[in-house]
């Protein structure tokens, strides 16, 4: 599955319409200097010579600019690109890199006034390039906003029949691939901000070749992945300073990677993985081998989301215990302030307290029982409607104009309005700190739900009372990992988990399970998982109750073997999920395979998700997934026969050409070991 790194030195070559850097893995095309230099031809050498990128007008050739004037009352943005005009384009190209210069650029009612220089590195024994940029500007009323930078254009066509296109998804398990003739029909752009629940990578493919694009950005900076219906590919950068005179920054500060490689979208998945496993996020190593990961979030294997006053929960919990015995389990508590708190609304957030009386002791009770218990809280909005809001005001996200970013969630006939409030702000680290602590110490929890952290992007703040760099940069990701590794220091103490929504990569090593609070769609792959499995725990989405037995079981299956925990289920269905219930067979379904999970968990916790599994015999009722141990020195396959009827299902293992026969029962899940 992996990409063959190149031992051959980089070659270079001019051709009619510009530079061209070779190596064995990949050639990349550049137009002439009337042509802006755009990126002509990317040419996959790994994989029999296809050839990436189609001619558009649509976008800019190379690269486009965001910039403000903000002294025309209100703030006026232009948007320029490579095809401004300059006094003079160049080129220069020497042993492995390509330099672009674009000198003295215009503005309006301005003259050559900035300068551009973007560089192409292809070095040697690599199969992946990296792609620069920087702006020098003169201009002392038009100030730099963001950088869009590269454009790759049509780097697949819209109706070849084999391409397809990975995109980062904003839920479920990070990523979604369309065949391309799927994703043209969309007639909006499709962008993924970061730092977020979205990965900063995408893959484009036509059959086994394909062309990978991401940011391997280890200080997380504000950016925005974009992939158009037409198969077009860029970052858009916040620069830090954005829009502010005489400060803002001249570039990205951060490279984007190009490379080419044979295989599919696990292929490029492993690329990824091969980078982000060397990051900060994961040098704590697998959760197995971690002494500050809570052992309690990894033996549970169902999630409830419930709660409300102590009288409802203990039914909850009593429920649980007659249906699902003898394995982990969760209830989060969603409702559980005495005046308007809870997942429902965030009402009164962060002002919870005080809580229902007695959950504290029912909790405390039903962890010791071997329950693992945990609470909602959101970490990112305050309620503007309380009285704590007028003194936190100065800790909110300010926008360029000096208003607040605030967000209105609607609950039943009533809309209620937050405020976002800023991470880099210590009096707001603070108060999530201590209403985290709190939960703990308090109410007795295993866990707190931080709602929003991971899976929110971030706001541009504009509150120069704050201190970190104006609207982009780093300082959003930053802010919160200085508030996690407080937050984290306190739970370790006390083997509390740490829990967020979506999966969000940035502080993966200070959140400890998160929460996948949403419906799959028939486009899904498990791109976090494939990434980051054996790094963090993860809880699945909702399967809907409508489902007959035989679909919920081909859902159920699917976050299985994807390794998921079964969550976000309702207390109906253990309430309901006894004898002659209305939920019985889904609750005789969810124990069976969640003592699969229970049974299998040095694989499917701990272990790492290597590959789909590829039988032998099509058949669209087998489907499955390869994952190896922690120690990495044994393989399982976690097969799914969803039919019903028995099946032999014939497949490898991963570097063995040994042919394995598995007989699977109707509507089964089994684990087959090497």
């Amino acid at each position: 599955m992996r990409m063959p790194i190149m031992a051959a030195a980089a070659m270079f070559a001019v051709v009619a319409a510009g530079a061209t850097l070779e190596n064995e893995a990949m050639k990349i095309e550049f137009g002439g200097e009337a042509e802006c230099f755009a990126v002509k031809r990317i040419v996959n050498k790994v994989a029999a010579g296809a050839e990436f990128l189609h001619e558009t007008r649509a976008f800019p050739a190379f690269w486009g600019m965001r910039f403000v004037r903000v002294d025309a009352g209100t703030n006026v943005f232009v948007h320029v690109s490579d095809r401004r005009t300059a006094n003079s384009r160049q080129c220069e190209y020497e042993n492995g890199t390509a330099t672009f210069v674009w000198k003295e650029m215009t503005l309006p009612d301005s003259v050559g006034t900035f300068d551009v220089v973007a560089r192409v590195t292809l070095p040697q024994n690599n199969a992946m390039s990296e792609w620069t940029i920087r702006v020098h500007n003169r201009n002392e009323i038009w100030t730099l906003f963001s950088i869009q930078y590269p454009f790759l254009t049509r780097v697949v066509k819209e109706d070849d029949p084999a391409a397809t296109v990975l995109t980062p998804a904003k839920a479920n398990v990070g990523g979604r691939l369309l065949k391309m003739t799927e994703y043209k029909a969309n007639t909006t752009l499709f962008s993924f901000e970061y730092p977020s629940d979205r990965l900063r990578m995408t893959a484009l493919m036509t059959g086994d070749a394909g062309v990978y694009f991401a940011a391997h950005d280890n200080e997380c900076s504000h950016k925005t992945l974009t992939v158009s219906p037409d198969g077009t590919v860029w970052f858009e950068t916040l620069v830090e300073n954005a829009g502010i005179t005489g400060r803002a920054a001249e570039e990205p500060k951060f490279a984007v990677t190009v490379g080419c490689f044979k295989g599919d979208w696990w292929t490029a998945a492993h690329i990824y993985r091969d980078w982000a496993l060397k990051q900060r996020w994961a040098a704590k190593g697998k959760i197995a081998y971690r002494p500050d990961f809570p052992k309690k979030a990894a033996d549970t294997h169902i999630w409830i989301i419930g709660g409300g006053p102590t009288n409802h929960a203990a039914r909850t919990f009593a429920a649980m215990d007659a249906i699902w015995p003898d394995i982990g389990k969760n209830l989060t508590w969603s409702e559980w302030a005495v005046v308007g708190g809870g997942r429902a609304t965030n009402r009164n957030n962060p002002e919870f307290f005080p809580s229902f009386v007695g959950i504290g002791e029912l909790s405390k009770k039903q962890s010791q029982a071997g329950y693992f218990t945990s609470l909602y809280i959101n970490g990112r909005i305050w309620d503007k409607a309380t009285c704590g809001f007028q003194y936190a005001r100065q800790d909110a996200t300010m926008r360029m104009d000096g208003s607040l970013h605030e967000e209105i969630y609607r609950s039943w006939d009533t809309n209620f309005c937050f405020a976002v409030m800023c991470p880099w702000c210590s009096t707001w680290q603070k108060v999530v700190h201590d209403l985290s602590l709190r939960c703990l110490d308090d109410l007795h929890m295993d866990g707190v739900y931080f709602d929003q952290i991971s899976c929110s992007g971030p706001k541009p703040c504009y509150n120069p009372a704050h201190g970190h760099p104006l609207g982009g940069g780093k300082w959003w990701a930053q802010g919160y990992r200085k508030m996690l590794t407080e937050i984290k220091r306190e739970f370790v103490k006390r083997g509390a988990a740490v829990i967020s929504e979506q999966m969000g990569e940035m502080w993966l090593d200070l959140i400890d399970v998160y929460l996948n609070a949403t419906d799959y769609t028939p486009f899904d792959v498990p791109l976090f998982p494939a990434i980051y499995s054996g790094y963090m725990v993860h809880y699945g989405r909702p399967v809907p109750l409508e489902l007959s037995n035989d679909e919920a079981f081909r859902e159920y299956a699917r976050t299985l073997v994807w390794g998921e925990a079964f969550g976000w289920i309702i207390p109906a269905v253990p309430f309901e999920g006894g004898p002659h219930g209305r939920f019985e067979k889904r609750a005789k379904l969810i124990y069976d395979l969640a003592r699969v999970r229970r049974d299998n968990a040095e694989f499917l916790v701990f272990g790492t998700l290597e590959d789909e599994l590829r039988p032998f015999d099509a058949d669209k009722d087998v489907f499955g997934t390869i994952w190896k141990n922690a120690a990495g020195d044994r393989q399982c396959a976690a097969v799914v026969n969803a039919s019903g009827e028995n099946k032999t299902v014939r497949f490898s293992f991963s570097g063995s050409e040994k042919v394995v026969a598995a007989e699977i029962g109707s509507r089964e899940v089994k684990m087959v070991r090497d």
